[in-house]
């Protein structure tokens, strides 16, 4: 440090400045010597001298062992570079040119490994003009900085603790408590405790010096004592001690200490709590037990010990493998050892022999207990008998198949459409009857059906008339259009199912083709005998009675085939001789109504066939002329298959209150409005926390499930609307306050007439849990690239670009919204104005053109080069890019990352250095030139001066003293010319400057054309003086009147040169970009009336 620090001093002496010292002009490159170099070289702390422009131009090995870098790159390499924050360089520059030296600054430097270094650096500006040169000295302080760090983190970690610790002295003395004990023992003020005796804090002081005696002889001490507060009431501690040796000094005891009475009262309700949960898992209806990973049973309860025909002592301690049917044991343990190597509550449904020998289905919960070293300890598994559930799914599977095989093949249609027009469902034998191939062809064309099937668009609207009136339509006879364009003829029997408003939600119906019934009445009208013909071969039941006694005249063979009479059975007797009718009442009613209205159409009445089975018939009377008599003709359609399907379809709706219950996936039935639960099965319940019993009546709004009630809203709003809602991602809160995520699905379903939600929920917490963490891992890794300091694109396999980095918006002006997701080499044309290949081309596999790089080299799957681009924002800039493929698992290329960074300024600082040493070339020739004209100019002023002393006053004395100003002025030019070469002599010193300007008036009238009006304006007084560089002072006034001359050329102006004082107060002030702190300051300002100068010329002075 001492020699370090002479080596500063003798270079401030001979090249630099100290506080206080006048300064001379350094070299750029400055020509150690060889001795002070080998000194300079071996100091302990670092050494660098750098130019005011960052440029290091010299620095020792222990800067070097402190930074990494090795000599060669170091040297030329920017300081800037080396810098964690851009403007503590800014800072460290402004203080230096403000003091000319720095004594002690500590900043952060990054070391070439990319770690902080905390350096204190001590700097001194060694030259000045044009070219200024820096010594600096840095030490590393970053461990000094990080002990005291730690030290006082320790400090205040103690002081903060919320664990109380104090140190007790070999007498048993308090010496150190921290606020944490004060408040254990109710003091606020150490000053009230520290001094005292320990063991006057314990109920037994005895007790308290025996455990003080065995922590000092065994060195340790740990357990618990009874101590008193302040206010002299009892409580537990928890004690360890530990014996400390402080130097030479006598040991002392460390001890912290905790209030152990919430343990202690903990302790007992963990007693209770355990014995509760006993006592409710004896009392479980489910059966409960815990085994071990070989499946050894270590507990059951009596509701699992009587499943199977055992007490509890006699199955702890067997292997619950033994209690399966042996077909079913391997798959249920590969379910286990998934469950133990994914640790997670699961469930499992399996086979028992039960202790009736019989076979029972059990729905396990199963959870894995983990040991405190994370090992596998033992399986928690609560059973619930679900046999029956299983044999009413079976039974309700075996139902459905009997139905739907109704459904598909009855003869009568039966459909369900909506109001405004559309089939929802039909069955096949509604899509035979239209000409369709199938329903679902028909349910795809069938769009409008008043359009599409109707003859008569009129008679639907009539008949959603008398829907909306009555609820109900029956026997409703339609013209309608198959799909080939033939009309047909249908009985439709529908009715209308409302919602809770009142309004229809959908119609149901059964439509029978009746086109052959409806030809045969036509026929039978046009001609008897064609009557006759299409009679008997109609494939409706037909009779021809009298009206007198109801008499058969004729029937046709379909309603042999319907009654199961013979034709000689029926002919000459009445249909309520032989009983048919099931009810006669029926009869006379219809017989009344047919002579009062002349006919009945599609009235459904119930006959009795000859085997005694009644069967659903619709049927239709009209009075005809017989051989001259009146008789009436009756047509019976046998509706009795339609009638049984509608009774199935509520039959369905029985097992599917089965199917409901048992169902695995959680489901629940509420009302729309407020969500009042109507019914839950037992997987919705198992999701909540909450009992069925708890669910039913109860509202989601008022329990609190719903972690957003307005989302509710939202899908009820939208259930109204659309009839259903399709796996909506929402979030539920369960009876224990967790939160879980669940994919929502409702529909609509009608519980008597009032509509109610059917709601179906998957819970998908665990996979958004991962797709989470897989997209945390993702923006991560953006982020990463984002923020890389270097311009950073990466492309997909097909070259498409999927990022594009912050730094590679900043160099090319592109946004990375007009980037990504363009390929076709889109991202070379912010630097060439066109689309062509570039090095991640080349790491892609695809090639490229190698001949527009300088320079190009390969090192492995990476590749670097440099190139010269023309339109990088409108400016040529040198690029430097390394590109590389981004490989997959099993090597193949998912894509490639380039990254690129402007060297521009690099390669101009190599020119600019090249320059520099012309420069010093030229600057040795000026240095030697000034020498000899000095040399030549003190024999002139010495000879004037003798001269002068001779002459009193005269022309000749003026003319003498003329020549002494001109030669003081060739004077400084020397010293311009010696400060240009680095060899002259500078500094600061006193000057009176508003004097000194009003001596420099003639000077600058003699420069400046007679069209120019000089005026000078500056203050009277001593307030003028300031410390300051003469000869830079008449540089900078000369100048600035050359360029205003030059600006007022050819004309007429006024030349101003003003020097006034200001008063700087309260916050520093910006001056030419720099803080000046408050105080006196006097300003020196040059005004011209001329053109003034081009604003883009402006930014670069």
């Amino acid at each position: 440090m001492d020699d370090t620090r002479e080596a500063f001093d003798r270079i401030g002496q001979g090249r630099g400045c100290r506080p206080g010292r006048e300064t001379a002009p350094s070299d750029p490159f400055p020509p150690l010597g060889s001795s002070l170099e080998a000194m300079l070289d071996k100091a302990s702390i670092g050494i660098v001298l750098s130019s005011a422009a960052g440029r290091i131009l010299y620095c020792n090995d222990a800067l070097l062992r402190m930074t990494g870098y090795s000599r060669g790159e170091v040297m030329g390499m920017n300081t800037a570079l080396v810098y964690g924050k851009k403007e503590d360089r800014e800072r460290f520059l402004f203080r230096l040119r403000e003091s000319s030296s720095v004594e002690t600054m500590e900043t952060v430097l990054v070391h070439r490994a990319g770690r902080p270094i905390r350096a204190r650096c001590s700097s001194a500006l060694v030259s000045a003009g044009p070219e200024e040169t820096i010594l600096s000295m840095i030490e590393d302080v970053t461990d000094i900085r990080r002990l005291k760090g730690e030290a006082k983190l320790q400090e205040e970690m103690l002081a903060s603790s919320v664990a109380a610790i104090a140190l007790i002295d070999c007498n048993g003395l308090l010496a150190y408590v921290n606020p944490a004990g004060l408040r254990l023992f109710g003091f606020d003020d150490p000053r009230e405790v520290l001094g005292r005796k320990v063991s006057s804090f314990a109920r037994s002081p005895e007790e308290a010096e025996r455990i003080l005696e065995v922590a000092r002889a065994n060195g340790f001490w740990e357990g618990r004592l009874s101590v008193l507060k302040r206010d002299g009431s009892p409580f537990d501690i928890m004690i360890t001690g530990r014996r400390v040796q402080d130097g030479d000094a006598a040991s002392s005891l460390i001890i912290s200490f905790m209030d152990i009475t919430p343990l202690a009262k903990a302790e007992t309700a963990l007693g209770e709590s355990e014995r509760r949960y006993r006592a409710i898992v004896e009392s479980q209806t489910d059966a409960v037990c815990r085994w071990l990973p070989d499946t050894t049973l270590t507990f059951v309860n009596d509701a699992y010990a009587g499943l199977f025909g055992k007490d509890p002592k006699q199955l702890v301690g067997m292997r619950w493998t033994e209690l399966i049917p042996e077909g079913d044991r391997e798959g249920v343990m590969l379910f286990y050892r998934d469950l133990a190597c994914r640790p997670r509550t699961a469930r499992c449904e399996h086979a028992v022999n039960a202790w009736d020998g019989k076979t029972r289905w059990i729905d396990w919960t199963d959870v894995p207990l983990f040991d405190e070293q994370g090992r596998l300890a033992e399986f928690q598994s609560v059973g619930r008998d679900i046999t029956e559930r299983m044999l009413a799914e079976r039974a309700l599977e075996e139902s459905e198949r009997q139905y739907r095989v109704i459904f598909e093949n009855t003869l009568v249609g039966i459909y369900r459409s909506s109001l405004e027009g559309r089939y929802l469902y039909v069955n096949p034998a509604m899509s035979r009857i239209f000409g369709y191939g199938s329903p679902e062809e028909m349910l795809r064309e069938v769009t409008d059906i008043g359009r599409q099937l109707y003859v008569d668009e009129a008679e639907r609207d009539a008949g959603m008339r008398q829907l909306e009136e009555a609820d109900h339509l029956v026997s409703f006879e339609v013209r309608l259009r198959r799909r080939d364009g033939g009309v047909l003829w249908g009985l439709i029997n529908s009715r209308a199912v409302r919602d809770e408003a009142g309004g229809i939600r959908y119609i149901e119906g059964v439509l029978v083709d009746i086109t052959a019934l409806k030809q045969a009445e036509e026929a039978l009208r046009a001609s008897e005998a064609r009557f006759f013909q299409a009679f008997h071969s109609s494939p409706a039941a037909m009779t021809i009675a009298s009206i007198d006694g109801g008499r058969y005249i004729n029937v046709n063979d379909r309603f042999l085939e319907m009654t199961g009479y013979g034709r000689n059975e029926l002919i000459g007797r009445s249909s309520t001789a032989l009983g048919l009718w099931a009810d006669p009442a029926e009869r006379d009613a219809l017989i009344e109504r047919l002579f009062r209205e002349g006919a009945v159409s599609n009235a459904p009445v119930r006959r009795r066939r000859k085997d005694g089975r009644i069967i659903q018939v619709l049927w239709s009377a009209t009075v005809i002329q017989v051989g001259g008599e009146k008789a009436f003709l009756t047509t019976q359609i046998d509706v009795t298959e339609l009638h049984e399907a509608v009774q199935n379809l509520r039959e369905s709706e029985e097992r599917f209150s089965k199917a409901f219950h048992a169902n695995p996936a959680p489901m629940v039935i509420s009302t729309i409005d407020r969500g009042v639960f109507i019914d839950a099965n037992a997987s919705f319940s198992d999701l909540l926390g909450y009992p069925r019993e708890l669910l039913v009546g109860a509202s989601a709004i008022d329990l609190g499930i719903w972690e957003d009630p307005t989302v509710r809203e939202e899908i009820a709003k939208a259930l109204v609307r659309d009839g259903r809602v399709r796996e909506r991602q929402v979030r539920l809160v369960t009876r224990y306050g967790d939160l879980r995520d669940v994919l929502f699905s409702a529909e609509i379903i009608a519980l008597g007439d009032r509509p109610c939600m059917l709601s179906l929920l998957h819970d998908v917490t665990e996979r958004l849990k991962s797709e989470r963490q897989l997209r945390a891992m993702q923006h991560r890794l953006a982020s990463v690239i984002d923020f890389l300091p270097d311009a950073t694109f990466v492309v997909d396999r097909d070259g498409v670009v999927t990022m594009w980095n912050r730094a590679m918006e900043e160099m090319t002006g592109v946004p990375a919204s007009e980037m990504i997701g363009f390929g076709d080499c889109e991202y070379a044309l912010p630097f060439y104005g066109e689309k062509r290949p570039i090095l991640i081309d080349i790491a892609l596999g695809g090639g490229g053109d190698t001949g527009q790089y300088r320079s190009i080299s390969v090192m492995g799957q990476r590749i670097t080069g440099e190139a010269e681009v023309p339109l990088l924002r409108g400016r040529r800039r040198h690029l430097q890019g390394t590109a590389s493929a981004i490989l997959g698992p099993d090597g193949e290329i998912l894509g490639a990352i380039e990254s690129i960074r402007d060297v521009t300024e690099q390669r101009e600082m190599e020119k600019r250095l090249f320059r520099a040493q012309k420069l010093e070339a030229l600057g040795s020739l000026a240095g030697g030139i000034a020498h000899d004209f000095n040399n030549l100019l003190t024999t002139i002023v010495g000879f004037t001066e003798l001269t002068r002393m001779e002459l009193r006053d005269g022309e000749a004395a003026a003319n003498l003293d003329q020549v002494l100003k001109a030669a003081d002025r060739a004077r400084q030019l020397v010293r311009q010319i010696l400060t240009f070469s680095r060899q002259g002599e500078t500094g600061k010193r006193p000057l009176d400057l508003a004097s000194h300007l009003r001596n420099s008036k003639d000077m600058l009238r003699a420069m400046i054309p007679s069209t120019v009006d000089l005026q000078l304006s500056v203050p009277n007084g001593d307030r003028s003086i300031v410390l300051i560089d003469r000869v830079h002072v008449d540089q900078i006034v000369m100048n600035l009147c050359s360029n205003a001359e030059h600006a007022m050329r050819g004309r007429t102006g006024i030349l101003e040169v003003k020097l006034d004082p200001v008063e700087l107060s309260g916050m520093p002030c910006k001056a030419n970009g720099k803080d000046l702190p408050p105080g006196r300051y006097l300003r020196l300002s040059v005004r011209d009336t001329g053109h003034g100068i081009d604003p883009a010329v402006l930014d670069r002075i």
